[in-house]
């Protein structure tokens, strides 16, 4: 489908509907975090702080850690640098900066927004920045709490696991494989997608890891008369530009 840019996209009649009927979902992504104020730090700058914190204190040598900055996979590049710290202190010191754990947010929240939407929320997030619009209880980011018999809109659901708990974080290569393997995992994704009108918020062609999961791995899998819609950003001069836009 091709359509014109428009400063204040109309909002679609379905996702009213679906707020209304209390089947509307808010996939929120890294790109929210990223905002100001908050401002969170990209998968790109982490892997270069973690980098030049393993060298020089002899964790990776000159060679290596060349070899790693001009990596453009960072995901991987997270992985290679988790593997050889292991769980050092030093590894989730960085983790927690980029993700801006020891800061408090001052002015406009945009999550405060995304909670008014009132539709259930899932993030691939890890940082916490929406957990304060729910009780301590109704973060959900272990697996067993993914109950696909059970979605509750006073719950918010870190797909990708919690900054808070280490063990239950998802960022390795093997991790996301892991996580998308778990069956209440998949059951869990199965029902949001066939019973619910489902919006992306603040995911780029980088972090499409999940939206691949959803429509490329189980378009066939999971039908659904639902639609899914991605709310993406533009710059300036851009709005007569012709965009193409499949889910």
């Amino acid at each position: 489908m091709t359509y014109k840019i428009i400063e204040e996209p109309k909002i679609e009649d379905e996702i009213i509907n679906a707020v209304n009927k209390k089947n509307f979902v808010v996939f929120t992504g890294a790109g929210v975090s990223r905002l100001k104020p908050i401002k969170c730090l990209g998968w790109d700058q982490l892997a270069k702080n973690l980098i030049e914190k393993c060298f020089p204190p002899g964790k990776i040598r000159y060679k290596e850690k060349k070899s790693l900055l001009e990596n453009n996979d960072h995901r991987m590049v997270i992985t290679i640098i988790q593997k050889k710290l292991g769980n050092d202190k030093l590894f989730w010191d960085e983790m927690k900066n980029a993700l801006k754990e020891n800061e408090k947010v001052h002015g406009i929240n945009i999550y405060k927004d995304i909670y008014a939407l009132r539709g259930i929320n899932v993030t691939t997030n890890a940082d916490t920045y929406i957990d304060e619009y729910f009780n301590p209880q109704n973060v959900i980011y272990k697996v067993e709490g993914f109950d696909p018999r059970n979605i509750n809109h006073a719950n918010v659901y870190h797909l990708h696991g919690s900054i808070n708990d280490p063990d239950s974080m998802v960022f390795t290569l093997s991790q996301y494989f892991k996580r998308y393997q778990e069956h209440n995992v998949q059951q869990f994704i199965k029902t949001i997608i066939q019973e619910n009108v489902v919006l992306f918020i603040g995911y780029g062609l980088g972090e499409f890891e999940l939206l691949e999961y959803l429509f490329l791995h189980n378009r066939q899998n999971f039908p659904s008369t639902y639609s899914r819609y991605i709310l993406k950003p533009y710059y300036m001069g851009e709005e007569n530009l012709p965009v193409s836009c499949h889910l």
